[in-house]
Formats: C-alpha cells, structure tokens, sequence
C-alpha cells in the first residue's frame, strides 16, 4: 500500500502530524474500512497517544453501527481500548467501554472468550473502591448479558463473599426485571446454598413483576413440586388464572397439582371455571373431557363432548357469517348476501346484530326501497312498530321523489289497526277493487266512515308526497285509492281536481279524471273533462278516451270522428264500422 510506506517515511522523519493527517484522510474517505483505522492506531501505540487511541475508536464505533463484520473485527481493539483506559487509571470509563462493546456485540464468539478477562477487570475495579462508592458498582451490574453476572458471582464465590454474590444477582433482576435468567440464577444459587425459602421470595418477587410471563410461574412451580408444597403450587396458578384467565396453561397445571391432592371435586370446579371463562374456545372442552375420562367419570365426559360439538357447530357458522360479511364487503348493493346473513343471525335469535346488518345495507344503498323494506319487516317481526314507521319515514326524506317508500309506509300504517268494511279491503290485498268503488259511489251523500288515527296518518303521509311531487299522476292516483277505500268520495274528486289544477296541461290527469267518471257510470261528465283536457292540449290518448266514451252512449257516429282523430286500434274501428 503506497500511503502505508508515505506514512511510514513520515514517522521515520518525526512528522507524526503529518503521517496521522495521511490516515485521517482515509478513514474520512473510507469510513467501513478498519484496515485505516489499525494503521493509525498503530502509529498512536508507538507514541503513546492513549488519548488519541481512544478517540480513534470511538469515531469507528459511532460511523459502523450496523456493520456486525466491523464490531467483530473491532472486538480486540476494544480490549486494547479497555487496556489503554487502565493505564491511565480511568476506572469508571472502563466499565462504560465493557458494557458498551457487550451491548453492540452480544452474539460475538469473542465476547464469550473475554468475559473471564471483564469480569476480572471489573472485580478489581470494584474490589479497590470504597464501599461506599456505588457509583463504579451500578455501572458495573447495568449490563444485561447473564454471563457476565455468572462470571463475577464465580469470582466471588472463589473469595467467599455469599453477601456479595447475593446483591450481584439482585442488581441482576433490578436492572433486568423481566428477565428470567436473572431470577433462575439467584433461585439455584439459594438452593445451593439451602436456603429455599429465600429461592420461593425470589420467584414470587418475580410473579409480581411478571404476571402475565406463565414462565415465571412454572419455575415457581417447579421449585414447589421439588419442596413437595403441592398446595402452595396450586395457590400459585390460582393467582395466575386470576391474572390469565384466558391462558389454559394455569387451568392445566392447577389441575395436576389438585390430582396430585385428591381433590377431584376442586378439580371439576377448577375445569368448569376455565369453561365458564373462555365459553368460545374448544380447547378448555376437550382438555375437561380428557381429565374427566381419567378420572373415570365417563358420562361427565361425555356431556361435555356434546358441549364441544356444539360449540365446534357454532364455530361453523360463525365461519359462514364471516364468509357473507366478505361477500357483502365485495357487492355491497347485492341484497342476496344480507339476507343469507340476516339467516343466519335470525336463527341464532342474534336480532340486534341483524337489525344492524340491514342498516348497513340501507347506509350502502340508501335509495334502494328493498332494503328499507327487510329492515321495516324485521322490525314487524320483533312487533317494534314505532321503529318501523321510522324506517320509512327515513326512506322518505332520502328518497322523497319515490313512491314505493310512501306506499310501504301506507301500508304498514293500515295494518296497525282494524278498521270498517272498506277500509279492511285495502288492507288485505291492495287489488283493485271496482265493486267498492261503486258501491261507494251509489250515494256521495252517506256520511264518510269515521277515520283512525293511523288512517289520518296515512292521509298525510300522501299529502307529504303530492307536496313534493305535485306533477306525479301515481301520487294522486294512489291518494285517490286510499279515500275512495275510506268512503272519502268528495274528497277523492277534490284531489282529482287538484290534479288538473297543477297540470291542466298534462292529458294523463283528464284521462285520469274521465276514467274515475266512467267507472262511476257518469258518462256525460267525462266526456265534459276531456272536451276540457282538449281546449289545453290536443293529443291522441284524449281523442281514444272520448271515443270509448261515446261509444258507451251509442253516440257511434260523433264516436268514429273522434276514433280518426285519435291513433286507436283496429278493433276498436272494426266494432264502430260494424255497429254503423
């Protein structure tokens, strides 16, 4: 390497600045690259730069992070670095270092050959420290690698320092609360030492600090089962179901311990607890089916298999209404998918859920009168009839151009109550009716059969529609059927009036009007509303009325003008040609 001979040229000549600015200059330029760094560490050892060696160091360390080849590559100089602190008598740096190169390196062959070499240093560090100091001594004990902690208690086990040893794990644990290798450490080292009630604080030290970790429990457990404290084993993973009651882990080794007691009764209770906590999960089925069959108890056993088929029945339809909701979330305008859904919910009696399945459907399909309607007949079903109203008058103020949302509110209106003769007629088919009509028009003047509540609700419920669809024949049409139902005759002329008023320029409402006359066999007055109908607009569709009409009165000759002027069938000519 050329720089390698320029730098040593320069070191020859005394011009160490200038040899270090040449590396410098390359590690600036290759910040990954160790071999630059070497070479300028080595010029530094000749000089006894300590300082320098450091900084070195730690600008690789800080700009190689991520590279795992450089920390292995580096581990050595770390060590050198700790030598380099030692010489100049900078004890709490060295601990910093060691901690900082375990932490970056913890899964390094290397770190496993130096620890005996830390640990040493780090005892002898400690050892010459007043006991006072705790400064030196919690930095030592921050590091979370077990091996170090084993490492330096062994040193001290060689001294004969138990107390020692003792704190050495205790700071272990605080600085590493969660981690059990410190609790098992200090646990087998009191047991060596006979000292088991200390090893049982240990581990239940560690139960309250780590509730939910069953690993913790087991080592208690274990270490109980050792000592033959069976009840206390079952104490313990009584505080653990309380902290876990979903994990079955407790329920099992609570059981064995209780077995292992005699205690089949407790047994049982301790099995249908874990059921009754955990109603949707199998396995705490099959698991009291298992204990029950070796305890002999074989009907037991068996009445809770069909518990378990059950629940593995309802976890089939729990995958079928998931398999819906999917089908439902690709086509959201697809009522086919709701209604298997809603199925399914209704014969789990899961009616609320089902309400809620067709409010998500009318959300998607907000004009989409199917929708409202399955809701509205849910609601019939659960007889919540307030709500059902409520659900068409929804559809109405979002929909308020469409007919069939007043129709359906109508309806469910008229169903709530039974009414007269007539009324009763419209409810059970909604058919045209043509004997009522004329029956009911056989004498206008018979008072009009008194109306319901629910009757006049449904009279404004067609006045809210022909209010915001005044130009819309079906409207008053429909209005129309419901008072001719109700024996309201006057009423129903008045709103075929109201009809022609708003449209006297739209043939359907005369036609409409003159066909309400016909069937009420008042011929002469219908010719008169299309001879109307003809002075505002000339169209065919009149012209056919007034020709039928005619007809009707033997007037056959005015009737085949009237027949040319319309665009009528052939029939119809046929039957006048044959007639004249």
């Amino acid at each position: 390497m050329k720089i390698k001979q320029i730098g040593k040229q320069l070191e020859k000549r005394g011009e160490i600045k200038e040899a270090l600015n040449q590396w410098n200059q390359k590690i600036l330029e290759n910040l990954e690259d160790i071999r630059f760094y070497e070479q300028k560490t080595a010029i530094l050892m000749r000089n006894d730069e300590y300082e320098e060696i450091i900084k070195c160091w730690d600008f690789g360390i800080e700009n190689n992070k991520n590279n795992i080849l450089f920390y292995k590559a580096k581990s050595i100089k770390q060590i050198y670095k700790v030598n380099t602190l030692k010489k100049l008598g900078r004890d709490i740096e060295i601990i910093e270092c060691i901690n900082k190169w375990m932490h970056l390196n913890n899964n390094c062959s290397l770190v496993d050959d130096g620890i005996p070499q830390i640990s040493s240093y780090k005892f002898e560090i400690v050892n010459k420290c007043d006991e006072q100091d705790w400064i030196i001594k919690k930095k030592l004990l921050c590091s979370s690698s077990i091996r170090e902690y084993i490492e330096y208690t062994n040193i001290l086990k060689k001294l004969g320092k138990d107390i020692e040893i003792i704190q050495c794990f205790d700071w272990g644990i605080m600085n590493n609360i969660d981690n059990i290798d410190f609790y098992y450490a200090k646990s087998m080292y009191l047991e060596s030492q006979g000292k088991n009630q200390e090893a049982i604080d240990c581990w239940k030290f560690g139960i309250q600090k780590n509730q939910k970790c069953v690993k913790f429990y087991e080592s208690y457990s274990i270490l109980l089962t050792k000592l033959n404290r069976i009840q206390e084993v079952v104490d313990c993973m009584q505080f653990g179901i309380e902290q876990n009651p979903n994990q079955i882990t407790f329920y099992a080794k609570k059981v064995n311990a209780l077995i292992e007691l005699g205690e089949q009764q407790q047994v049982i209770n301790c099995l249908d607890y874990g059921i009754s906590q955990n109603k949707q999960n199998i396995n705490f089925y099959d698991y009291k089916c298992r204990i029950l069959k070796h305890l002999g108890r074989n009907q037991d056993c068996i009445e809770c298999r069909e518990l378990a088929c059950e629940l593995d029945n309802l976890d089939r339809v729990e995958e079928q209404l998931e398999c819906w909701q999917r089908g439902i979330e690709i086509k959201k305008d697809c009522i086919s998918f709701y209604q298997h859904k809603f199925n399914i919910l209704w014969k789990l009696k899961r009616y609320e859920e089902a309400l809620q399945l067709w409010d998500y459907g009318i959300q998607n399909n907000n004009q989409n009168e199917k929708f409202y309607y399955q809701k509205a007949q849910t609601l019939e079903m659960l007889e919540r009839n307030e709500e059902m109203l409520e659900c068409w008058d929804k559809g109405i103020q979002i929909n308020p151009n469409n007919v069939e949302f007043y129709k359906e509110k109508c309806y469910a209106l008229m169903k709530f109550e039974k009414f007269e003769e007539a009324d009763e007629s419209w409810v059970s088919g909604r058919e045209d009716s043509n004997n009522s009509h004329n029956q009911l028009s056989d004498n206008e003047e018979n008072s009009p059969l008194k109306l319901s509540e629910n009757a006049e609700k449904a009279l404004k419920c067609w006045d809210l529609g022909l209010s915001n669809n005044p130009h819309i024949l079906e409207f008053y049409n429909e209005k129309i059927r419901l008072l001719k139902r109700l024996g309201r005759i006057k009423e129903a002329l008045t709103c075929r009036e109201q009809g022609i008023e708003n449209n006297e320029n739209d043939p359907e409402f005369y036609m409409m009007l003159a066909e309400d006359l016909k069937h009420e066999k008042n011929i002469i007055e219908s010719i008169n509303q299309i001879d109307q109908g003809l002075k505002k607009c000339d169209d065919s569709r009149l012209y056919a009325t007034k020709c039928e009409s005619l007809t009707k009165l033997k007037s056959l000759r005015k009737a085949l003008i009237y027949f040319r002027l319309s665009d009528s069938g052939r029939y119809l000519g046929r039957k006048l040609k044959y007639n004249l």
